[in-house]
């Protein structure tokens, strides 16, 4: 149908069919972006193997001892500092530690003492040898994300799924 007199818009009909099209789009696209839950367990689990990284470089660098405490069962980590490796206090730059809501830790795996899944588990990174090496199993929902680290590399590994 002719417009009249310079009228100008577009149609109902082009109008439909430009959202039809962007629906289209966002059914195809929407279903492939991470959900905000697969962000924050990654983030949660980033920033535990950055404080792990974090406190065996600083162990070496300032020649301190830091005790890290893990609960398994809870999404808490605590550090503590200290110049001679027996009296730890829970002061200085990294003492705040790490809450994770909604992501727990599930067990806690040392080379020595084997897998621990309750109670508290205190693993310390001493200067000159870092820590034993050990594996942190971690749990949000139906997501399962394991972090190792190494004391013969210093390296931490987030690897997906339970390892």
């Amino acid at each position: 149908m002719p417009r009249r007199g310079g009228a100008r818009g577009f149609t109902l009909i082009e109008l439909i069919a430009v959202i039809a099209v962007i629906g289209a789009a966002a059914l195809i696209v929407f279903p492939r972006l991470p959900s905000v839950d697969e962000l924050l367990f990654n983030s949660d689990c980033r920033k535990l193997s950055g404080l792990i990284r974090y406190l065996n470089e600083t162990s070496y660098s300032k020649k301190k001892f830091y005790r890290v405490r893990f609960t398994p069962g809870q999404g808490t980590v605590e550090v503590e500092e200290s110049r001679d490796g027996y009296t730890f206090i829970a002061d200085g730059e990294t003492s705040r530690g790490l809450v994770m809501e909604d992501t727990s830790i599930e067990e806690v795996v040392l080379q020595g003492a084997g897998t621990i899944n309750q109670g508290e588990v205190a693993v310390v990174f001493a200067p000159g040898t870092g820590a034993e090496a050990f594996n942190l199993h971690l749990k949000r929902r139906e997501r399962r994300t394991t972090i190792s680290y190494n004391p013969y590399s210093g390296k931490v590994k987030v690897v997906q799924g339970y390892v």
